[in-house]
């Protein structure tokens, strides 16, 4: 195995954990959020005669505090799970992208290496006796263009999901900020 095959996997898979590690930061985000909002709920609900008190006793700012922690608690779920949303194509899309790969290749036989060789997506709409044929034909360098366009666009997805993950984590620490400045409102108000 050559050098440049070696680096381009440990390239991919480079990008792979962090694709990975986009994920999981989603999934601590939403737990953050769960337990959160299982607080929230568990604590509003148990008592209803004291919440009608309570709300009562709200100010202006005690119920905009508490709308944007909401809002912001929302933003944070939604982020997360745009974050972990599978990223798929239409079968349409899959269908032009497949037959764009094959009239910018040459061969006939097989399948270009590039752009639908990788992605389950794309090897589940090729032609089952073309597409073995392609594998029985691979080199070093079929593998290398392969990982070569998957590690670029992948690397796309991953920096949108951490970007994304960054953003529900900005909304998941707000509506806990949120939360501390209502009830120093509402307890100022009460006092």
């Amino acid at each position: 195995m050559s050098n440049r095959l070696e680096y381009a996997q440990r390239l991919y898979e480079s990008v792979l954990d962090w694709y990975k590690s986009a994920d999981s930061k989603a999934q601590v985000v939403l737990a953050i959020d769960a337990g959160f909002l299982a607080f929230l709920t568990s604590t509003v609900f148990s008592e209803p005669d004291k919440l009608r008190a309570t709300l009562a006793e709200f100010n202006w700012v005690t119920w905009l505090t508490l709308t944007l922690m909401l809002l912001s608690l929302i933003g944070s779920i939604g982020s997360s799970i745009v974050c972990i949303w599978s990223r798929m194509y239409s079968s349409n899309e899959v269908k032009r992208i497949i037959k764009k790969a094959e009239l910018d290749f040459q061969d006939t036989n097989t399948y270009p290496p590039e752009k639908i060789m990788w992605f389950f997506q794309f090897i589940e709409g090729l032609n089952q006796q073309k597409f073995q044929a392609t594998l029985e034909s691979i080199e070093e360098e079929f593998e290398i263009k392969v990982l070569a366009e998957e590690i670029y666009i992948l690397s796309k997805n991953v920096r949108e999901k951490h970007f994304i993950v960054n953003i529900g984590f900005g909304f998941a620490a707000l509506s806990l900020i949120l939360f501390v400045v209502a009830a120093v409102s509402y307890l100022s108000s009460v006092a």
